[in-house]
């Protein structure tokens, strides 16, 4: 999971890589620019400049690593992760991406929060994801089984998936989960067909 490090919660105050690669390979002061994102960060025009680093050093990152395995046996695949819904917002694209990937996992856990007000949340996301790098790019979505999760909310988050176009489901976050969670993944499937 790559993408989490530089892109954890809290934007350029906690999260944001700033170690030494990343100030080499800056064509800025990337210090000067930390401090001020740090008193100022919306506001900042240093803030754009900022983003459009990150989102060129992901790409940067992840275009070597597909490199590594040549066709025609090119396993493993390699699959990226959109962890935030604003992900542009944070400095991670998946369109400039989506050369160097053979896939994308949507990590949207609206179900785990038992709040079915939340699920026009996850077919938003789906939805932007699945139009930014077109019908055709595999992605999947996640689904959360965690305790909070109700089987309705299981069934409706396997019914978004599959409405957004998603071309399969991952089980996140499956630690405690209880068979009726489980079984509600099943029978979501089962509808969807």
């Amino acid at each position: 999971m790559t993408c989490t490090l530089p892109f954890m919660r809290g934007g350029v105050k906690t999260g944001g890589c700033f170690c030494q690669n990343c100030v080499k390979a800056a064509t800025f002061d990337l210090h000067k620019v930390q401090a001020v994102l740090k008193r100022i960060p919306r506001r900042s025009p240093k803030l754009g400049q900022w983003l459009e680093f990150r989102k060129q050093s992901l790409r940067d990152i992840t275009k070597p690593c597909t490199m590594a395995f040549t066709p025609p046996a090119r396993t493993p695949k390699l699959a990226g992760s959109t962890i935030a819904s604003n992900g542009p917002a944070w400095g991670l694209d998946v369109k400039p991406l989506k050369p160097y990937l053979d896939s994308i996992r949507v990590c949207d856990y609206s179900e785990q929060t038992g709040d079915p007000a939340r699920m026009q949340d996850k077919r938003d996301w789906l939805t932007r994801e699945r139009a930014a790098v077109g019908k055709d790019f595999p992605m999947v979505s996640a689904i959360a089984v965690r305790p909070k999760a109700t089987p309705e909310l299981i069934r409706e988050g396997v019914k978004i998936a599959v409405e957004c176009g998603m071309n399969g489901i991952t089980l996140g976050h499956y630690d405690g989960a209880e068979f009726p969670m489980l079984r509600a993944i099943r029978d979501g499937l089962k509808a969807a067909r």
